[in-house]
């Protein structure tokens, strides 16, 4: 149970993390257009503090990737992240330096097909996320289920162990005190040539019943005694 919980913590953590990739990029795109359209510096401050918080959550999301498909689509966020950058950057240079037309085909036949295929990738890294979240949240659910399972099993077997043996202990006391009563019977009858009673334990039944074979031999030496 303790593994199917950290699984579920890690993908929970993947999926935070794939989320704030698709933030950040939106961010760098959107910080990119509005240069792009105005001019100015400061709407690349936003775009500094996308790739800042990009190249974070790529860091952070590495060691947290763990099946070859997961591996696959991490590598592809790489990849086109890689080639949207370069994009970028030439279209931000074309627009400083005042050529707007190359800066303006930069956007349209580089820029924005790398940002969709980063989009793409991301998107497709979430989904494959999401499914194997809840794949990982059935096993779990399922081991669960079994635990509980398990644990009424070993209620119920305790409980059926604990009348069989109440029985026995029962059937015990209810034969030894049954041989007690009829040699007290006997005795009541004048019969002193029964036969001791056996003695199988030495707990309080064991000891009434040594106590008894005593009475009994006892009165027999006194009968005895007298008839002689």
């Amino acid at each position: 149970l303790n593994e199917a919980g950290n699984e579920v913590d890690r993908e929970t953590a993947e999926t935070d993390l794939a989320t704030s990739l698709e933030i950040s990029a939106m961010k760098e795109s959107s910080a990119i257009r509005g240069y792009l359209l105005t001019g100015e510096e400061k709407m690349l401050v936003r775009d500094e503090q996308g790739k800042r918080e990009i190249r974070q959550a790529i860091d952070n999301l590495a060691p947290l990737v763990k099946s070859q498909e997961g591996k696959r689509m991490y590598a592809e966020i790489q990849r086109t992240y890689e080639v949207f950058r370069a994009a970028a950057d030439r279209e931000i240079q074309f627009r400083r330096e005042g050529k707007m037309k190359e800066a303006l085909d930069v956007m349209s036949t580089q820029t924005a097909p790398a940002f969709q295929a980063l989009d793409d990738a991301t998107g497709a890294f979430t989904d494959h996320l999401t499914k194997t979240k809840a794949q990982v949240d059935q096993t779990q659910n399922t081991e669960v289920a079994n635990g509980k399972i398990l644990i009424l099993g070993l209620c119920a077997a305790g409980m059926v162990l604990g009348l069989v043996v109440a029985l026995m202990i029962s059937q015990s006391i209810t034969g030894a005190t049954a041989r007690m009563v009829m040699m007290i019977q006997e005795l009541a009858a004048n019969d002193l040539s029964i036969t001791d009673l056996e003695i199988t334990s030495h707990d309080e039944m064991g000891r009434a019943s040594m106590a008894l074979n005593e009475m009994k031999n006892n009165l027999h030496g006194v009968i005895r005694s007298i008839a002689d």
